[in-house]
């Protein structure tokens, strides 16, 4: 086994070190592109990131790597140029095509895709403070779930191309024509599907593909922070009293003061971005809702249902995952606690030696920790049934109101 890794470390640094010059019938990579591939596979396997997440965070510039690499880097520039573009877009658009009628939707369209603008601003800000979260979560985290992620992710991306493939199908009425062409006209139909369907394209790239990757990341990053709390309660558990001395609990209390590092870690880069995401599927919800419940004649029914069905799920779906999954943790820590002081309690109860060292209820760390958006809503499952009847009540007052 020694022989076998030694070979592949060998075989590694060869690589790295050949020059261009290659013998006939052979292929030579250039070394930039050969150790750019490398590092890029290295930091993928030392922050335990599934491969497709890792490829999407490195694209849109939210980790570190990102400025490492040419190809991360001209991404990253061509994707915010995508945001603003998107915005301006949206802007002219309400400025040129004004409908009094539909305002407070449009205004609420406008903002959500803000949001997504402002969130990546935040995150590409912090990427050295999350590349550097990521490591210390590499180190006590050796869960294998990326077969599962990618799964959820090519899924979300899958999605959102089969709904723009069909809105630009069936999306031929005359006002979202004008919205989209700003008021111009098209003589020639063929054009005028691909550029509806390029503005498509990129209006579910920005929101709600990137947010909904952005959500299942930090999704992915609650969900591995339960697994290590329901571990640590589990082994808690399976201790006997009689062996639960002071070495096994200083023990625990190491690998939980671990954990809270990650978790506070990750609310600090996660505070502001996680709030802007719930806001802005928040609006989005409300102004599809709005939107189906005052109905429009003119409108073709098939696309109207469509549409409605693809944001009202991405985004309610999108919603209640990361309030549900952030939610879980501070019930796991609460599990954790009461196990903990059940084993000590038990222990103290029945050792023979009662002057035997006690540990004080505050080395236990956070008991009660709670994720966040940015101190404003707390993301836990009470806040779910409190979201929901906001954004019902919030959709009646925008449908009975005349802006």
């Amino acid at each position: 086994m020694v022989k076998y890794f030694s070979e592949k470390a060998n075989n590694i640094e060869r690589l790295t070190n050949v020059t261009d010059i290659g013998s006939e019938g052979t292929v030579v990579i250039p070394r930039n592109s050969r150790m750019s591939s490398i590092k890029s596979l290295s930091n993928h396997q030392t922050l335990r990131i599934p491969k497709f997440l890792f490829e999407f965070l490195c694209l849109t510039g939210l980790l570190e790597e990102s400025e490492e690499i040419f190809l991360y880097r001209t991404a990253t520039i061509t994707f915010r140029l995508i945001l603003i573009l998107i915005n301006l877009s949206v802007v002219i658009s309400v400025a040129s095509v004004l409908q009094i009628e539909n305002l407070k939707m449009i205004f609420a369209l406008l903002l959500s895709f803000f949001c997504v603008f402002w969130m990546h601003f935040i995150m590409h800000k912090r990427r050295k403070h999350l590349t550097t979260t990521l490591r210390k979560f590499g180190e006590i985290s050796l869960l294998n779930d990326e077969k599962k992620i990618n799964t959820i992710a090519i899924a979300i991306c899958t999605i959102s191309i089969v709904f723009v493939s069909l809105k630009t199908t069936i999306a031929n009425n005359e006002k979202t024509v004008q919205f989209e062409t700003y008021g111009y006209p098209f003589e020639n139909s063929t054009a005028l599907n691909l550029y509806i369907g390029f503005k498509f394209f990129l209006y579910t790239l920005v929101h709600p593909t990137f947010t909904c990757l952005v959500s299942l990341f930090f999704c992915m990053l609650c969900q591995r922070c339960r697994i290590l709390i329901d571990n640590l309660t589990e082994e808690i558990r399976q201790i006997s009293p009689e062996d639960f001395g002071s070495y096994n609990q200083v023990n625990i209390l190491k690998r939980k003061a671990k954990i809270d590092q990650v978790l506070n870690s990750i609310q600090e880069v996660f505070s502001l971005p996680s709030f802007l995401i719930i806001v802005a599927n928040f609006l989005t919800c409300s102004s599809v809702i709005g939107w189906v419940l005052r109905g429009n004649p003119e409108t073709d029914g098939r696309a109207e249902y469509i549409e409605a069905l693809f944001w009202g799920i991405t985004n309610l779906s999108n919603l209640i995952r990361i309030m549900w999954l952030a939610g879980d943790i501070p019930i796991q820590v609460g599990k954790l606690k009461e196990m903990f002081y059940e084993k000590l309690r038990i222990r103290l109860f029945y050792a023979r030696n009662q002057e035997e060292f006690q540990l004080k209820p505050e080395l236990f760390g956070q008991s009660d920790f709670v994720f966040t958006g940015c101190h404003v809503i707390s993301l836990n499952r009470s806040t779910v049934l409190a979201v929901c009847g906001t954004l019902l009540t919030y959709t009646v007052l925008l449908v009975s109101f005349k802006a």
